[in-house]
């Protein structure tokens, strides 16, 4: 953000941006501490939490430039006005951000190893269970007093070292772990991916057509549009805060359901009322306060479960490098959204068509797969019922 603050060139400023694509992998990590840290009943209402951070600032940085704009003044050789104040605001933000974490944060223990810890044994985690194999102990992943545990409740009244040969020694296996596509090109995943892309494409599109909307169609300035950004950042912050208190009582699926009905309602909305709309069109207003409404309102609903959801359908081990995978696509989401909407903003018909198009691909989609679109425990525990 410096670099694109004080680039001399074009060019820097592509690096400036590669800069920050390396640095966006930092998305990935955090939601996957989150998955190892969180148990599956909390899950949700901590992605919730994460969700409304990140949203919130999506929405909200466009709101600043209600100040960034008006400001004109040199540091040394670097000049600091609406083009290169959100630069040096960010780079900023970054600095305080990093003195944080670096004095401040600490990696929590993954929950499956505070489970494994207790004295109880209530519950086990299947990376910390030892090998005890012949007489001889894989202390792979393991501690001395875990051991010391494991052989005390194998009932061995004898030393490990020097077993007779008439006796059984328990092995205890380590679960054989699937490879990544394996583990990743199963059904439900497919269709969480497809989600990701589908509503994140369509938001970043949505969000590319704003400001040519509001310029044409109700003849907003730029501090106009910042007010409205501002005010579509605090109504995701109440729908986030919502999702906290109701998430442990809906499943993940039956938010994503709610997610979906209001991006189809809102297209079908939008199609309807702005694809012949013209600055003099006296519902513009309301149609617009309606549309942004229902959208910004629905969409956490669906990132927040559809996260959540695939964290808990994922290995614990593999959660950095499943995060990362979903980060990715909903990366190239954002980038095709935008190319696409601003390719068509004067044929509104067409990029709302398409838009209710995916929509419709992904209900189709989740319908057929709507089963398998839950927890595995919740999936083992209606088996046992039945």
């Amino acid at each position: 953000n410096f670099l694109y603050f004080a680039a001399p060139s074009e060019y820097w400023l592509l690096v400036a941006r590669l800069l920050c694509g390396f640095g966006a992998g930092a998305g990935s990590a955090i939601f996957a501490q989150i998955a190892r840290t969180s148990t599956v009943a909390e899950r949700t209402k901590v992605f919730s939490l994460a969700s409304m951070a990140r949203q919130c600032g999506m929405l909200l940085g466009p709101a600043l430039n209600a100040f960034l704009k008006d400001l004109h003044f040199n540091i040394g050789p670097f000049r600091v006005d609406a083009f290169t104040s959100p630069g040096i605001f960010m780079a900023c933000l970054f600095l305080i951000h990093e003195l944080m974490m670096l004095f401040l944060y600490y990696d929590l223990p993954p929950i499956s190893q505070l489970q494994a810890n207790k004295p109880d044994g209530s519950a086990e985690s299947t990376e910390k269970l030892p090998i005890v194999n012949s007489g001889t102990i894989n202390t792979y992943g393991t501690h001395e007093d875990e051991i010391k545990d494991v052989i005390a409740d194998s009932n061995f009244s004898h030393s490990i070292n020097t077993p007779s040969e008439d006796e059984e020694v328990a092995i205890i296996k380590k679960p054989k772990r699937k490879g990544f596509l394996a583990g990743i090109l199963r059904e439900e995943l497919i269709v969480l991916l497809t989600s990701q892309f589908v509503v994140f494409f369509n938001q970043t599109s949505f969000e590319t057509l704003l400001i040519p909307l509001t310029e044409k169609l109700l003849g907003w300035g730029e501090l106009a549009n910042s007010i409205m950004y501002g005010v579509v950042g605090l109504q995701a912050m109440i729908v986030f805060f919502l999702l906290t208190m109701i998430s442990k009582k809906i499943e993940d699926r039956w938010l994503m359901v709610i997610g979906i009905v209001s991006q189809t309602f809102s297209l079908v909305w939008d199609i309807g009322f702005f694809g012949r709309a013209t600055r003099h069109t006296p519902t513009n207003l309301m149609a617009f306060i309606v549309s942004t409404f229902i959208i910004v309102g629905g969409v956490p609903f669906f990132v927040v479960a559809s996260s959540s959801l695939f964290s808990k359908l994922t290995d614990e081990e593999t959660q950095g490098l499943t995060q990362g995978f979903r980060g990715a696509v909903t990366n190239v989401a954002t980038i095709f959204g935008p190319l696409f909407a601003g390719g068509l903003v004067n044929n509104l018909y067409a990029t709302f068509g398409v838009m209710a198009g995916l929509v419709v691909f992904l209900a189709v989609l989740f319908i057929m797969s709507f089963k398998t679109l839950r927890a595995p425990e919740k999936q083992r525990r209606k088996k046992d019922i039945l």
